[in-house]
């Protein structure tokens, strides 16, 4: 694990794990759980809302965290990062603090036109990874949530789900997503409400990320490169009130609203429990050091209610159901679908760097420049123009990305050579220089 619930296993080296790893993480990541103090952000549900999140059918309706019953879901999970949540009230923050990086961060999102610094792009496979509004991958969607990959055919009808505005001309692919789509993706057609800019030319907008569009490589003007290269951006920690439009037009006082970052939080602890005892072979009893500081002799064992348990609280939560009863019987297929919830639900807050080394697909999945696909950004979205060709699911055209080379090295960085001094004996990491 990289960050959280730290255990004692001795003096093992590294790369001779010991049987019952998986077993010690599970039992220190119960440990917090048995604490008691921290719980899902959840927001009630509002019987005010003229437009409520629309629950499916084979989402327990039960009280959260039994169903997703008399919460908001959407708001539950986006108010954590937008700000709307205070940093101070929220049990879900292990640890957390308020930073104006992160505020800073939000600008690279927003397009040159409006403020911003362009300079944020989502890879398709991403967006690919989130699952359709029923629970169901985007190549097992159902005939009630369906899922069109052709991205020239739009929905025809607006939508209203809580604070989430799918206009017509959206496109089909953007419909019919989870919570966390649409509070972490900024997809071509989404819907910006920016209310702090107090100018209609800066607010309520659609941004498209083609080039004839002002949220594109025309709206970045002298700013060549400053623009999103996939036609998508992160958008998690982006408050309907954040303008970066101040001093553009009329706009006169547009602000962002401060937010916090996330360092651990109670859902990602819920994930390595999860995770630790979908590896667990056979019983152990782990060794491990309560919140009281007295150590716990725990037995662990792959105890598929217990995972049933807290995944089901994680997906509730966001108003999606629980992995099928099906998949706990085979843990390596489990594996995927854990492997797939953490690049989902901790999107954006530092986990993926590590999570693909310790799995060993960083090489395969996230350095693999075969693996970075994104719409055609350089080209126009109105048919009616000569240079069309945005819809267009190409390989990004960035050198970056197109002359990037990931070596077996970069799973692992290189040793501080002031480090290495202190320890003549200490060898470098494989594939540097000591």
């Amino acid at each position: 694990m990289r960050r959280g619930v730290y255990s004692e296993i001795g003096h093992v080296p590294v790369t001779e794990p010991t049987p019952n790893r998986w077993a010690i993480a599970a039992a220190a990541a119960k440990q917090v759980i048995n604490m008691g103090y921290y719980e899902l952000h959840t927001v009630d549900f509002d019987a005010q809302e003229p437009n409520p999140w629309p629950i499916p059918e084979n989402v327990s309706k039960e009280p959260f965290p039994m169903g997703a019953g008399g919460i908001d879901p959407y708001r539950s999970y986006s108010d954590m990062f937008t700000g709307e949540s205070l940093v101070q009230n929220n049990k879900e923050f292990i640890w957390a603090q308020p930073s104006g990086q992160v505020s800073g961060y939000t600008r690279h999102s927003f397009p040159v036109y409006y403020g911003g610094w362009g300079g944020m792009s989502v890879p398709q496979r991403v967006v690919d990874a989130y699952l359709m509004m029923d629970g169901k991958t985007i190549d097992t969607a159902s005939q009630e949530y369906p899922y069109d990959s052709d991205v020239t055919q739009t929905m025809g009808q607006a939508k209203e789900m809580g604070p989430v505005t799918l206009k017509a001309d959206v496109p089909k692919m953007y419909n019919n997503r989870e919570v966390r789509f649409y509070a972490s993706i900024g997809f071509p057609g989404r819907y910006w409400k920016m209310n702090s800019a107090s100018d209609g030319a800066y607010m309520n907008k659609q941004f498209w990320f083609s080039n004839d569009d002002n949220s594109g490589k025309t709206g970045a003007g002298n700013n060549v490169n400053d623009y999103t290269i996939s036609g998508y951006v992160p958008t998690k920690y982006i408050h309907d009130d954040d303008s970066w439009a101040n001093g553009k037009g009329q706009v006169k006082g547009a602000f962002v609203v401060p937010k916090s970052f996330p360092i651990i939080r109670y859902a990602e602890v819920l994930l390595e429990y999860i995770e630790a005892l979908n590896n667990v072979e056979g019983t152990y009893t782990a060794s491990v050091m309560s919140a009281d500081g007295e150590r716990v002799e725990t037995p662990i064992t792959r105890d598929v209610n217990e995972m049933k348990k807290y995944f089901n609280m994680i997906r509730y939560r966001v108003g999606l159901p629980g992995p099928d009863d099906a998949l706990y019987s085979d843990p390596e297929e489990m594996r995927k679908v854990i492997m797939n919830e953490r690049q989902i639900e901790l999107f954006n807050e530092g986990y993926r760097y590590f999570d693909t080394r310790r799995w060993g697909t960083y090489l395969t999945d996230d350095a693999n420049p075969s693996n970075w696909f994104g719409l055609n950004t350089k080209k126009d979205r109105q048919q009616s123009s000569a240079n069309t060709g945005f819809w267009e699911l190409v390989p990004i055209d960035s050198k970056n990305i197109r002359d990037r080379i990931a070596t077996p090295k970069q799973v692992l960085l290189p040793l501080p050579h002031n480090e290495l001094m202190k320890t003549p004996k200490m060898a470098q990491n494989p594939g540097y220089e000591r």
